[in-house]
């Protein structure tokens, strides 16, 4: 079948290899012997599992982009495949192996059952790869238990491609330590096979464990971590943080050197020693003093006498790291004595590996070319805090007053706060212009508990002085932990304000009846009211408007808090953009000194000619990410449909299977009583909901990175399944208006205005594309849902946890970008460097002429993301905030446009 030869080529895109080049392996290290490997049928791998089968999960295959794989062909070539096994069965993922090995990605498994029973561990991994995610195998090459135990991972042997860091796969070995080590450490005896692993492979690959090369365009270590090649935490921080120490273990090689044959003439002389440590390597805090013991036993035949000691090797190369004192013998150590040498060294705040190495010195005369090599790991400072209690500034406050507060913190980090000498801790504003509080504390060591005091000055104008208060260990770095900030409302005149938001666009037809609203913050020192003192109330000045009622939502309004004011309006009975105007009392006090003026659209009794009154209509969705057979069921009831004849209707968690073959929709049903049938078709099937039913996609993962285990699978209106252009294409055809609101471009926390901008973008986009031009050319659907071809569409799923999206996307119903009358194009990018550019200049266009280069003030970035053209989603952002409405951002963007309400 074409799929599985398809999902071998995209799944594993770029996992190709080299036998390495063995005759630059020395004579003593081809002699070592190798490790002791369990195999696949020692840990009781069911190698059916690695043959085809229809019945099976079709895997979920993310496509590698050609012009990825044209640029990095070098390092994804593919010098052997293997399609069938030796019993000449086929194989759902072919064994191929690439031309070069230059990496090994270091994993975890993010588990934590059955640590205990590794084989069955492992099995249930392999189970969930190779069935439950369709792979046909386990994509790691190598797996470690806690006991250091190395297992066989992905069948083929040396070379074999695995599916473990995506398009890192090819020239990569891929080594997961069972267990989850975001929280905890790594086993000893787990992270020493690791090491032991990876010098094996480096040799056979000709590969230095400490060094670094070119791999997918970046230089990298050629140990690395997961991370270091896909938005992941994995291996997890207690790994990826002894990633040095990994590769110092790795490098180290069996003595076959000049010092061995030096210390053979040595030994002939009757010195020799063997090491009892057990110390493999050592991991120290920044400023902390450990002492290690280190064991010998004489096995020579000449007695060591007191005073022997051990000598470490260039120790000015990491003075700054580390300062160390030894013990010298104070016994005279004969044949067989066993002898303890005591190294104190205290570690100082530079991070990094030190490969301490040792050998002892007799007699001030001889030193024995025979080390004793240990990587000591100095971990990087940590400076976090925890607060134990915080007194902070309350209430309102006159511009100009000095407020104070105390705080106590408890040391999390693993160095000492001091409040002496060059780096003292200090508190400091976020903005980091002064100092605002200090340590009472001489020493607060790690788990203990410092006491700060801290003042501050209220500014000079009105409104919340927000501050953020941060720890701070001055010359170095601020210290992490939960935010520290208070707010307190700052006022100049009792009674002030400030314009929080109105709505916006607003439109209303000629003498017809229309709402608006405008929201006012109270940046005063006196509290505002419904009804008696300080009462609220509305003067209209002169306006074309009629006002028929106002109404204030909240019963009083103290300092820091907004208050929503609605007004029911007549519009004047001419069209044209005018405006409402009105000042405000509080009691006798006038709050607004100039009136607040709230812009109307009045159009005449329809919409211009030109846009279709259609209610927005329906829009056809291509789901670019599916591939495979599509599973689908609903929440309700749904229909299945095909050359407009209904096929059959379905209920909840009744499921629909369509697969294509030569020309015949091939629909397999299975009832939630588990009744099995099957119906064909010659034409796309539709699975259409029902009284607003949502569909679900069952094998379709489409899951965010930051939180995996959200599924954006669900769906509302249509899910047709349509072959064309070589495949089955599953499209999600529904309306508008629903679509809007499932579009993913912008975030739910976003500022209100700035989500409504995005939302009136969106919908002209979309609906220039239905109406006006196609996007693809002779496709069945108007759109597909990535973001670089046409919008992120992510679907009911998106709308679902998005209610201020939602919400936007209602408020702005049926209203679209036009010029001269007609629907355009609105491109939008995330932030600019300052300037947006035109896009004659970026794409040779000559026929928007609203598209034109413009400053971006409101953006601070300092750095173009994106193309460039149109509006600066960075620059939306600002101007939302600086209380610019959703009209006002996209006029400022889209040079001489109007906005439009369709329906």
């Amino acid at each position: 079948m074409n799929l599985k030869k398809t999902f071998v080529l995209l799944i594993v895109a770029g996992i190709f290899l080299q036998f390495a080049n063995f005759t630059n392996i020395d004579k003593a290290e081809a002699a070592y012997t190798p490790l002791k490997i369990i195999s696949r049928a020692q840990w009781g791998a069911d190698e059916s599992w690695r043959v085809w089968n229809g019945n099976r999960t079709i895997p979920n295959i993310k496509k590698v982009d050609s012009e990825y794989v044209e640029k990095f062909s070098d390092e994804l070539q593919v010098v052997r495949r293997v399609s069938t096994n030796s019993a000449g069965q086929v194989l759902t993922w072919p064994i191929e192996y690439a031309k070069k090995i230059t990496k090994f990605v270091i994993h975890h498994t993010d588990s934590k059952a059955n640590l205990d029973n590794p084989k069955q561990k492992i099995r249930e991994i392999y189970s969930y790869h190779a069935l439950t995610r369709g792979w046909g195998d386990i994509g790691y090459n190598y797996i470690i238990d806690r006991e250091g135990n190395i297992y066989e991972g992905r069948a083929g042997g040396e070379a074999v491609i695995g599916a473990h860091a995506g398009t890192a796969n090819t020239g990569s070995i891929g080594i997961a330590i069972l267990g989850s080590y975001d929280n905890d450490e790594i086993p000893e005896k787990a992270l020493l096979s690791l090491a032991a692993l990876i010098r094996e492979k480096s040799i056979l690959y000709g590969i230095d464990p400490t060094g670094y090369s070119m791999f997918r365009g970046k230089k990298l270590p050629n140990i690395i971590g997961h991370k270091d090649v896909a938005a992941t935490d994995c291996p997890g921080k207690f790994i990826y943080s002894k990633m040095d120490v990994i590769r110092k273990l790795a490098a180290q090689k069996i003595d076959t050197t000049f010092e061995t044959t030096f210390f053979k003439r040595q030994k002939d002389k009757g010195y020799d020693y063997d090491n009892l440590s057990d110390v493999y390597y050592i991991n120290i805090d920044p400023s902390k003093t450990r002492d290690l013991q280190i064991r010998l036993k004489n096995t020579g035949n000449v007695t060591w006498p007191v005073g022997t000691t051990l000598v470490v090797t260039d120790p000015k190369s990491f003075n700054d790291k580390i300062e160390f004192t030894s013990t010298a013998l104070n016994f005279a150590a004969g044949a067989g004595d066993t002898m303890t040498f005591t190294i104190s060294m205290t570690s100082k705040n530079k991070p990094g590996v030190v490969m301490f190495e040792m050998a002892p010195f007799i007699n001030n005369k001889v030193k024995l070319e025979k080390y004793i090599k240990i990587p000591v790991n100095i971990a990087p400072p940590v400076y976090t805090y925890a607060i134990v209690t915080a007194v902070l500034p309350q209430g309102i406050a006159q511009s100009g007053t000095k407020l104070s507060g105390t705080l106590e913190l408890k040391n999390t980090g693993n160095v000492p706060w001091v409040n002496y000498g060059d780096n003292p801790v200090t508190l400091e504003t976020a903005s980091r212009t002064k100092s605002i509080g200090a340590l009472l504390n001489a020493k607060v060591n790690p788990g203990e508990i410092g006491k700060f005091t801290f003042e501050v000055t209220t500014p000079n104008i009105s409104g919340d002085y927000v501050e953020t208060i941060v720890p701070t260990v001055k010359g170095i770095q601020n210290i992490q932990g939960e935010t520290i900030d208070f707010t307190i409302p700052t006022y100049n005149r009792l009674f002030d304000h400030k314009v929080f938001g109105m709505s916006a666009p607003n439109t209303a037809d000629i003498g017809g009846a229309t709402s608006v609203w405008v929201k006012f913050k109270n940046v005063g020192g006196a509290t505002w009211t419904k009804s008696g003192i300080n009462q609220i109330q509305v003067m209209e000045s002169s306006s074309m408007f009629k006002m028929k009622n106002w109404t204030m939502e909240e019963n009083k309004i103290a300092p820091g808090e907004v208050a929503t004011i609605k007004f029911d309006l007549i519009a004047p009975q001419t069209k044209g953009i005018s405006s409402f105007r009105f000042k405000l009392k509080a009691g006798d006090a006038v709050l607004t000194r100039m009136p607040v003026s709230v812009r109307v659209r009045v159009y005449g009794n329809q919409v211009a000619e030109t846009l279709k009154d259609d209610k927005g209509g329906n829009i056809r969705i291509l789901l670019s990410k599916f591939n495979g057979e599509p599973i689908m069921t609903a929440n309700g009831d749904f229909s299945l449909v095909s050359a407009q004849k209904t096929l059959v209707n379905l209920h909840e968690n009744d499921e629909v299977t369509i697969k294509y073959t030569s020309g015949v929709y091939e629909i397999s049903l299975k009832t939630a009583a588990g009744v099995l049938s099957k119906i064909t078709s010659t034409n796309p099937v539709r699975v259409e909901s029902l009284n607003g039913a949502i569909l679900e996609i069952k094998n379709y993962e489409n899951r965010p990175d930051w939180n995996v285990k959200l599924n954006d699978n669900l769906f509302r209106g249509t899910l047709e399944a349509a072959y064309y252009n070589g495949k089955l294409r599953l499209i999600n055809e529904l309306s508008l208006e629903d679509y809007i609101k499932g579009i993913g471009e912008v975030s739910n926390g976003d500022h209100s205005e700035k989500i409504k901008t995005i939302m009136i973008l969106a919908r002209t986009y979309a609906k220039f594309y239905i109406d006006v031009a196609k996007k693809f050319e002779g496709a069945p659907y108007n759109l597909d849902d990535n973001p670089n071809v046409s919008q992120k569409y992510l679907g009911y799923g998106f709308e679902k946890r998005s209610s201020n999206t939602v919400r936007a996307a209602v408020e702005t119903q049926g209203i679209v970008v036009t010029y001269a009358d007609k629907l355009v194009k609105t491109p939008y990018f995330s932030s600019s460097d300052g300037k947006t550019r035109s896009a004659k200049e970026i794409w040779g266009w000559n026929d928007t002429p609203y598209l034109q280069a413009i400053s971006d003030p409101y953006c601070k970035t300092g750095a173009l993301s994106g193309h460039g053209v149109g509006l600066s989603g960075c620059g939306a952002t600002g101007m939302a905030v600086a209380g610019k409405t959703a009209e006002e951002i996209i006029k400022y963007f889209y040079q001489g446009v109007e906005l439009k309400k369709m329906y």
